[in-house]
């Protein structure tokens, strides 16, 4: 619910009381939908420190960083009814599991009390908190192994902010995992420091992580089949993760955050569009429309992703709030710049729909979703003013040392030197460092490769004609080879560059000596 604090903060005009509830329209699938709640910790990262960020209070609990995990799975047969505020409860313990039922009930009407803040009613809140959802708790789940989709927050938000997407996918074979968008070590996400909200996108990225390790556990799970889907800030944790994590085959952003705040990404070196691999789907809300084929913020990140498919879509009907249906929920049904509540329904379906075949397309391999991607709107029989989409391909595998390895690899280490010709000229930009090729020799002879090693350094001393160190690991490589003469001729040419380097001198009397022998 981080949307109404940003709508009080801008000033942003209150919405009328809603006369009737939010209906989700899109087509659910065949599976009945299981919810639970795991209430479990990371302890390879401390997140209070001894004390609360918020409060200032001395913290005696858990310091392992707190995962509230809800899970929304594919089930046999209904379970237990749920209402919406089954949910709206877990926003008190997200980062707390040891609340009394008081406690919970005081945080969550204070949670509400800024809907009424923004002009809904009481009523109407009460309504929505009756409101019956589609996942049932205690379902039995299905056999069998599903593709694995987390969902990842927008800022400070709780991990049920867009529950009915998320329970859209379960009921057609997904399993949905999502944990609450928390700070490194606070309940909030960001704070305006770009190095306290980069060490926070971390944090989100890493519990994407950790959910992801978690899923492999659960015997309903295809752990070979990852897709993350994030919102708002969510869509800037799920670019860090995929960028970290080679688990990830599939990213969808609801207006993500990575495509609007370029000083945080600036702060992370290692994450550039040319890390991103995996086919992206990217909505932008109303207030950012794209054109086709144009992005409306060139030289944006998105717009610098070369090396995946990217397929983005301007939504004309949907302002940034509307991407998470608990936004939706408190939303009137009064005309907002000129739709109805019914309009924005019917907008969020066809999010919905998207977003089901571009997983079901790339996790799946699934033909009739990727036709649907790949046809025009109008022939999916979407509304001409409801969005504008653009599909730009990867224009090839960008360059990484992971990509140069498997090429040494086909074409064999001895043709180093022709291998590495080929792809810096198919990439410009690739360059493989001094002491990168000092690691790379040390791994491949700790694993037995010698040979391999020598045609690494072969290349290392092309590349580092200079280089003492590829020269003497030369050498050196060329003496475990029982190549002894080839050996002096690397010494030799460490002394062309250093005549006084003992190291070489030594090892061309200790060979000389070892001939005479």
């Amino acid at each position: 619910m981080r949307w109404l604090a940003i709508c009080l903060a801008l000033g942003m005009a209150a919405p009328a009381a809603a006369s009737d509830d939010f209906q989700f329209r899109a087509e659910y699938g065949p599976h009945a939908v299981g919810f639970k709640v795991v209430q479990q910790y990371d302890a390879s990262r401390s997140y209070r420190n001894g004390f609360d960020a918020v409060t200032g209070e001395t913290d005696h609990g858990p310091q392992a960083r707190p995962i509230q995990t809800l899970i929304w799975y594919p089930a046999t047969s209904p379970g237990r009814a749920l209402i919406y505020d089954d949910y709206l409860q877990l926003m008190a313990t997200d980062d707390r599991f040891d609340l009394g039922a008081n406690e919970v009930k005081y945080r969550t009407e204070q949670e509400l009390r800024e809907y009424l803040t923004l002009g809904a009613s009481a009523a109407h809140i009460d309504s929505v908190r009756k409101q019956a959802v589609h996942a049932t708790g205690d379902a039995p789940a299905e056999q069998g192994r599903f593709p694995l989709i987390i969902y990842a927050p927008s800022d400070s938000s709780a991990a049920f902010e867009n529950d009915m997407l998320c329970e859209y996918l379960a009921s057609h074979g997904y399993v949905v995992i999502a944990s609450p968008s928390r700070g490194a070590h606070a309940r909030y996400m960001t704070d305006g420091r770009v190095a306290d909200d980069v060490e926070s996108t971390r944090a989100q990225a890493a519990d994407i992580g950790f959910l992801i390790g978690y899923a492999a556990t659960l015997p309903d799970v295809d752990p070979g089949k990852v897709g993350v889907v994030g919102y708002s800030w969510g869509g800037l944790g799920n670019t860090f993760a995929a960028v970290a994590d080679s688990r990830i085959r599939a990213l969808v952003d609801l207006d993500g955050s990575v495509r609007y705040f370029p000083k945080v990404l600036a702060a992370a070196p290692d994450v550039t569009p040319d890390r991103i691999t995996v086919p992206l789907l990217f909505f932008a809300d109303r207030e950012d429309p794209l054109g086709p084929g144009i992005d409306s913020r060139p030289g944006s990140f998105v717009a610098r992703i070369h090396h995946a498919d990217v397929t983005e879509i301007g939504l004309r009907k949907l302002s940034h709030d509307e991407l998470s249906d608990d936004g939706l929920r408190f939303l009137s049904e009064t005309s907002h710049q000129g739709d109805t509540l019914k309009d924005r329904e019917e907008s969020y379906a066809w999010l919905a729909r998207y977003t089901l075949a571009f997983l079901d397309a790339t996790l799946r391999s699934d033909q009739a979703a990727a036709q649907f991607l790949a046809a025009t709107p109008a022939s999916n029989h979407v509304p001409a003013d409801v969005l504008r989409i653009a599909y730009r391909p990867a224009a090839g595998d960008g360059p990484s040392m992971q990509g140069f390895a498997k090429l040494l690899h086909d074409r064999g280490f001895s043709h180093a030197i022709d291998a590495y010709a080929a792809y810096t000229k198919e990439h410009p930009a690739f360059h493989i460092l001094d002491d990168t090729f000092a690691a790379w020799f040390s791994s491949l002879l700790d694993v037995g490769r010698s040979g391999d090693a020598i045609g690494l350094c072969q290349l290392w001393t092309h590349v580092y004609p200079k280089s003492l160190d590829a020269w003497t690991d030369l050498g050196a490589a060329y003496e475990v080879a029982g190549k002894p003469a080839l050996a002096m001729s690397s010494y030799h040419e460490i002394l062309k560059i250093d005549p006084h380097n003992h190291i070489a001198k030594q090892r061309m009397a200790s060979l000389a000596s070892e001939k005479r022998g």
